[in-house]
């Protein structure tokens, strides 16, 4: 099954009110598209802000060791990427931690995601890594530990993308 990648900063968990900062998707380690999304003004919360400190300072910076685009920007972008690897008519397979309750939600409010085939349903790492002792859904972290991974997680986009994608090989994706 071929399948993408794909984690999102946010300002916050309000898919409503508050905004993606960071967007990555990864088909495999050499071969992702990966930006940090800016806005006119940020809604944001205290905890998302602190978690977030460095990804806003590279929105108020924005040098050019990476690439910064407004959401219509980063759509457009990801598109002219998806049609690169010749998935823009394919209908796509999204992997990820919390992705349709989360990043999915966010995503759905860009201009021209709907236009991007993609499977109702996700592929969620945490439903992979569940045990029978379980109470609730292992976080991305506990699935390393799980799958004895020493990757260390420094919560960007590109990074939680990569722990999913090793995480699904480990698993035999």
């Amino acid at each position: 099954m071929k399948y993408i990648c794909i984690d999102i900063e946010t300002t916050g968990l309000d898919p409503v009110n508050n905004q993606i900062i960071e967007f990555c998707a990864l088909i495999n380690p050499g071969n992702y598209f990966h930006c940090y999304v800016y806005h006119e003004r940020y809604v944001c919360n205290a905890y998302a802000a602190a978690l977030n400190v460095e990804i806003f300072k590279k929105l108020s910076k924005r040098d050019s060791d990476y690439k910064y685009y407004s959401p219509c920007q980063m759509m457009f972008e990801f598109k002219n990427w998806l049609n690169i690897q010749n998935l823009l008519e394919t209908k796509i397979n999204f992997a990820g931690r919390n992705i349709g309750s989360f990043d999915i939600q966010f995503l759905n409010k860009i201009p021209g995601w709907n236009e991007i085939r993609h499977a109702h349903r996700y592929l969620d790492i945490g439903n992979l890594y569940v045990q029978p002792s379980d109470d609730i859904i292992p976080d991305l972290q506990e699935c390393l530990n799980r799958a004895d991974f020493t990757m260390n997680i420094k919560h960007t986009a590109y990074d939680d993308a990569l722990a999913v994608w090793n995480l699904m090989k480990y698993k035999g994706f």
